[in-house]
């Protein structure tokens, strides 16, 4: 497995995808920081379990789907990208069970800086230069 992990494009997409993570990483605080200015401490903790929500399935996600690359492993490629895709959903799934059962509300802040903050990786691309080499 060595050699699959040191691939050019796979070290391409695997910077590609770590720094769209790393935006939506900046663009947590600042929401946080909203949520928490305009509805207190426990605007700002679900804001937290929001962003939580969001970025530790998108980090497993990149862990899992980056694994291998080159023409010579194709089939674990594919394989590694629907397992990651399936851990992301339900990691995903997990979080938000253990965030409705843990905190009492408000739901807002959640639900919205998890809804931004996974669609910023459709929105990052345009800004962010693919062509990391």
């Amino acid at each position: 497995m060595t050699g699959a992990t040191k691939h050019p494009i796979l070290g391409a997409g695997r910077r590609f995808a770590w720094r769209i993570i790393l935006v939506q990483a900046l663009l947590a605080p600042v929401l946080i920081l909203i949520f928490g200015l305009t509805m207190s401490t426990a605007g700002a903790m679900s804001a937290l379990a929001g962003a939580v929500i969001a970025l530790v399935p998108s980090m497993l996600f990149v862990v899992l789907a980056f694994r291998f690359g080159g023409a010579r492993y194709v089939p674990n490629v594919v394989q590694y990208f629907f397992i990651a895709e399936a851990v992301k959903w339900l990691t995903t799934i997990a979080l938000l069970i253990v965030a409705f059962n843990t905190l009492s509300g408000p739901w807002l802040p959640l639900l919205v800086t998890l809804f931004v903050i996974l669609h910023v990786q459709w929105v990052a691309p345009v800004f962010l230069n693919s062509k990391t080499t």
